[in-house]
């Protein structure tokens, strides 16, 4: 039967402070439904109890029964708020629907919105605000919201997990079928931009990078080889450039002058056509004073690319034992461990240190540099 709220909510709680299964209505808001796995008996006025016993019951719930009592009153969602719950990885995917992705513990739960057709069967470019689904990463559940758009659920989102911007906004359709200046509007404070569109014009590309500039860039697919104007991402001082190109192209369209090119802090080119002959030009070029904002850089190329003779021929390197092991800090201040490795210098005696790796699954040979700038010296 459902459960009637006056601004009072009462849960159904068992020993493990569990919800029942059951579909919330409010006199005067929206009705959703919650979907839970454990069966209660004992109920009580929940908003009634002092704050600190409601933290202890919420925080005992699961993030979906926590997220389905944000919105049922006023005082539901503070509580919530008080709970200090922190998501600052909310990926926005904008493609055929509208993704917006939370990761939320140790699960990332994924809300999609669908667009309305038209009177003449096109999809209404306003953004939609109806909600498709919601699946966590292990499948779909069951959720009803009515008459919530997104713009809604991300200003709710952004008070009960307390962020303030996107870290990706990503484009993934063979189409825009969605007003840009919206989307712009909407969720244009954002890190990351991905483009992996297929089948729009060249200068829909271009036009994207200029119209929503961010501090990383990851470009998938062929979208590279399609830019008007490639030079200028290239020399852009982003913190992290991301390309992956067709690994069907007998030749790269990337080539060595234009890594030479790049200002970006880490550099990751996924599916070059290159060699250690490449690779040993570009260390070359390094020591001389080349890319002096590089930080990391990853290249993967298909099949057993890089021979270690040749990307090292000519190089004055000191090999470090494979059990030796140094802390590299990242740009988010992230900590990893390079193991071994060629050490090589610089003419400003900055020390890189470059590693090799083949894997036999995917048959992908990698290359890596890791640039010790003072910044990157992480603790030992």
């Amino acid at each position: 039967m459902p459960l009637l709220f006056n601004y009072t909510l009462h849960l159904s709680i068992s020993e493990t402070s569990r919800i029942l299964p059951h579909t919330v209505y409010h006199h005067s808001f929206r009705s959703f439904i919650v979907i839970t796995t454990a069966l209660m008996t004992t109920s009580f006025p929940l908003l009634n109890l002092p704050p600190e016993a409601i933290s202890h019951v919420l925080k005992s719930m699961g993030y979906g029964e926590i997220t389905s009592l944000s919105f049922l009153s006023k005082r539901a969602k503070q509580s919530v708020e008080a709970m200090e719950l922190k998501s600052r990885g909310v990926l926005v995917q904008i493609g055929d629907l509208v993704n917006i992705v939370v990761p939320v513990g140790e699960s990332y739960w994924r809300w999609s919105f669908h667009g309305d057709e038209t009177e003449n069967g096109t999809i209404n470019r306003a953004l939609p605000d109806k909600l498709t689904e919601l699946s966590i990463h292990h499948g779909p559940i069951e959720w009803s919201m009515e008459d919530l758009s997104v713009k809604k659920w991300i200003s709710h989102f952004k008070t009960i997990f307390h962020f303030s911007k996107f870290y990706s906004l990503q484009f993934s359709t063979d189409s825009l079928p969605y007003d840009i200046e919206e989307i712009k509007t909407t969720f244009g404070n954002f890190d990351k931009l991905l483009i992996s569109i297929d089948n729009i014009t060249n200068e829909a590309y271009d036009f994207l990078l200029k119209y929503f500039p961010s501090r990383s860039l990851v470009l998938d697919d062929n979208v590279f080889e399609c830019l008007e104007h490639p030079e200028e991402v290239l020399i852009q001082n982003y913190d992290e450039l991301e390309i992956t190109l067709d690994e069907d192209l007998d030749e790269s369209v990337l080539i060595l002058d234009d890594l030479l090119m790049m200002n970006s802090k880490t550099v990751v080119l996924g599916d070059v056509n290159w060699t250690g002959k490449e690779v040993n030009q570009f260390i070359k070029h390094w020591m001389k004073g080349s890319n002096p904002r590089l930080e990391t850089l990853d290249i993967f190329s298909i099949g057993k690319a890089f021979n270690r003779t040749v990307a090292l021929k000519g190089i004055r390197y000191m090999e470090m034992p494979a059990d030796h092991v140094r802390r590299f800090k990242t740009l988010d201040h992230e900590k990893f461990e390079v193991e071994g490795g060629y050490d090589i210098i610089r003419h400003d005696g900055t020390t890189a240190t470059v590693t090799f790796d083949y894997d036999e699954e995917f048959d992908t040979d990698s290359f890596y540099m890791y640039v010790w700038h003072p910044h990157c010296v992480g603790d030992t």
